[in-house]
């Protein structure tokens, strides 16, 4: 009896417990619950997509209203290239028009000197250097566009690093919306990295800033280097913002940025899309903050090559 009672015990319970041990049916699916997950996952990246293209036409906005503003013709010292002989057809040599200009703006007596590059004219340039100190704060507009000519010869003389150079010049500005081009084709078919037979030789970096403090570089595109687009060395001080900075994704050493013995530095709003690093920061450097970077392709940001050979470097960033 006992045990009958036990067995009705225990199928009694196992009855009032069954729902749990039938298998879960799917529930019918909610179209608003399916609509509101479709609209989750379009807008998942919607931040990183206004940063990437919402910064890109920031910038060429900022361009457009540079190339459209007229330079200061009262308060400061205009310098124009086109009245010491340059031409800007692209074709005739205009290095040494660019380098007489420089030293009338460098040397003026005006607080303020402006070196004018006109807009929708194209000059061509051989290696050359624009060095300091200056009597006035300077500033180089440049809104027309900058060319390295493609005669590899030219940097025979020993000095293959550098196409446009600014060196010991303090209170700086370089800005404009206009473009600096280096022509890169030439280089990147005669690098080892790219025709393996070939020895590896140097290439120009289109234009660093060296020794140079209180710095600004901005609303500036730079295209197809020979190497890096843009370089800092031992500068103090320095801020650069909005450039658009573009080589193919298969140019070799083609660095955005490129920092190195730098320190209180920043760098912001920039689109860079290239055949090597983003941005490159190599010893010495120190307080180097960037933000609003987009990068790609390219290799993104590094602290690039240190330690090589079994050297010690330090870099500091915040």
């Amino acid at each position: 009896m006992a045990s009958t009672y036990l067995l009705l015990s225990l199928l009694m319970f196992f009855i009032s417990f069954g729902c749990s041990c039938v298998p879960e049916q799917n529930p019918t699916p909610d179209p608003l619950k399916a609509h509101r997950s479709r609209i989750r996952e379009k807008t998942r990246f919607k931040g990183f997509y206004w940063l990437e293209h919402g910064l890109e036409r920031s910038i060429m906005r900022n361009i457009r209203k540079e190339e459209r503003e007229e330079p200061p013709l009262r308060t400061e010292r205009v310098v124009n290239v086109d009245s010491y002989g340059a031409i800007g057809d692209g074709i005739t040599d205009d290095t040494e028009a660019f380098a007489k200009a420089w030293n009338e703006a460098c040397s003026s007596s005006f607080p303020q000197a402006v070196l004018l590059v006109p807009e929708d004219r194209k000059y061509l340039l051989r290696p050359i250097a624009f060095n300091g100190a200056c009597v006035s704060h300077i500033t180089v507009l440049i809104k027309g566009t900058l060319i390295a000519s493609s005669n590899r010869s030219l940097w025979d003389d020993g000095n293959v690093r550098h196409w446009i150079l600014f060196d010991g010049v303090r209170n700086l500005v370089v800005k404009g919306g206009g473009t600096i081009s280096g022509n890169g084709q030439i280089w990147w078919r005669n690098s080892c990295k790219i025709n393996k037979t070939l020895p590896c030789t140097g290439a120009p970096t289109a234009m660093t800033f060296s020794s140079c403090r209180d710095l600004k570089v901005e609303n500036l595109r730079f295209k197809d280097s020979q190497k890096a687009h843009v370089s800092f060395e031992g500068c103090t001080n320095v801020a650069v913002s909005k450039l658009l900075i573009s080589a193919p994704g298969n140019s070799p050493n083609t660095d955005g940025i490129h920092v190195a013995e730098t320190k209180n530095m920043i760098i912001t709003e920039c689109v860079i899309r290239t055949g090597d690093d983003c941005i490159s920061i190599v010893s010495g450097s120190r307080n180097v903050k960037g933000m609003n970077i987009v990068c790609g392709p390219g290799h993104g940001i590094s602290i690039g090559s240190l330690g090589a050979n079994n050297t010690v470097a330090s870099v500091r960033t915040w």
